[in-house]
């Protein structure tokens, strides 16, 4: 499998993944509650996980400085009705307002399908882990079953939360080529009909009484 391959298949996983939180999104929001309060909800137990000491301390190490971020976003979105994206339009062309939160809103799309898939694998193990301790009763795998659990929360609750912030993304609507061909025809008046009929200007009528 070639590199374009795996960047188009990442790419899908991602795009999916997105879909599905835009519905859950859209749910919500129908129902009239904030995106926000539905983000802060999925990160919630992901903070838990975090101060509580359990789970794996390297993947959480590497995502300190974005969950620090994606809490103070989520407060922000719920005070203010919309979180910091650090860019802006004017209707013609974008403008950076905050280099930090370019980074990190990039940071964010890219960090959230490995945290989503980091989570699907730490509660696989975590599962088999259960499952060890039900079916042989081997004690000594309930505290690593635990901390793949808790792993697992981190994960998913974090990469819920930049996903459900991001149900939004700017589409670019295509008119299709045949339709913009035509429109620059018309414009141009080459397939408007000319008149042959002579227009008649201050011509006066009488009509005749019968």
């Amino acid at each position: 499998m070639g590199i374009e391959k795996i960047v188009k298949a990442w790419d899908y996983a991602d795009s999916h993944i997105h879909s599905q939180y835009s519905k859950l999104v859209d749910s919500w929001e129908k129902s009239g509650q904030s995106r926000y309060t539905l983000a802060s909800a999925m990160l919630t137990p992901s903070f838990a996980a975090f101060i509580g000491g359990s789970g794996n301390y390297y993947t959480k190490a590497l995502s300190t400085g974005l969950i620090s971020y994606d809490l103070m976003q989520n407060i922000s979105g719920i005070i203010e009705g919309d979180h910091e994206k650090g860019i802006s339009s004017d209707g013609e062309s974008l403008i950076v307002t905050n280099s930090y939160f370019l980074f990190m809103e990039k940071i964010s799309k890219k960090a959230r399908l490995p945290l989503f898939l980091t989570g699907t694998i730490f509660a696989a193990k975590g599962a088999l882990g259960l499952y060890s301790y039900l079916s042989a009763n081997e004690y000594s795998s309930l505290a690593g079953t635990a901390s793949d659990f808790s792993t697992s929360m981190f994960c998913f609750g974090l990469s819920s939360s930049l996903y459900i912030k991001d149900t939004k993304p700017k589409i670019r609507q295509k008119t299709p080529f045949i339709s913009r061909i035509y429109s620059l025809i018309d414009k141009s008046g080459f397939l408007k009909p000319k008149s042959t009929i002579p227009t008649l200007i201050n011509a006066s009528y009488k009509i005749p009484v019968i």
